[in-house]
């Protein structure tokens, strides 16, 4: 315990202002860390949504549904308890968007143009959802070769953003262990 008390004094709590030649009050390190954990997260959420991406474009796949006459509830392709691929077809944005086509569009997106009127108040229908248990799913057949493409290629692994964020966080301790030098040498630079 001692040792990170240590680390903490010493490398993360370092201050430019420690430092003549640099008239800044800034906690670099503290913000180094930050980024990291920040990094960390953002590759488990990237993760995450590649995962169950590839999972909704493999069942599509699967199941042959390349037209809107072999098209899919998320129940027949055993998918529908999933609530991160529920986001992700209600999101609809980026490769979702542009490899998934579902019959019942109105159904989860209204016109962003149109509106109603309630209690006299004009608004938006475009976020408006309703039960996507209903609606039915395919793969545009000009886009069948990109769905598999990408199924096969973001096979994101758990492991795989563990090793990320471990390489991450190592690259920030050596980072804060090397800091005081670097500051010391830049410090002795800019005060001469």
């Amino acid at each position: 315990m001692n040792f990170i008390k240590d680390f903490y004094l010493n490398y993360v709590s370092l201050n430019l202002s420690d430092y003549s030649g640099f008239g800044i009050d800034l906690q670099i390190n503290k913000i180094l860390f930050f980024v990291s954990i920040i990094l960390c997260i953002a590759s488990f959420v990237i993760s995450s949504y590649e995962r169950n991406l590839s999972l909704l474009l493999r069942k599509l796949c699967r199941s042959g549904s390349f037209s809107a006459d072999n098209a899919k509830t998320l129940s027949e392709l055993g998918i529908s308890d999933n609530k991160a691929i529920k986001s992700i077809i209600t999101k609809r944005s980026g490769i979702s968007k542009k490899l998934i086509v579902c019959i019942d569009t109105d159904a989860i997106y209204s016109p962003e143009t149109e509106e109603h009127s309630k209690d006299g108040k004009k608004e938006s229908l475009k976020n408006i959802v309703s039960p996507i248990d209903t609606s039915r799913f395919y793969i545009n057949a000009e886009e069948k070769l990109a769905a598999e493409n990408y199924y096969k290629t973001k096979n994101s692994s758990v492991s795989k953003t563990v090793i990320y964020c471990a390489i991450i966080l190592v690259f920030y301790v050596v980072t804060a262990l090397l800091m005081p030098s670097i500051l010391s040498v830049l410090d002795s630079l800019v005060s001469n």
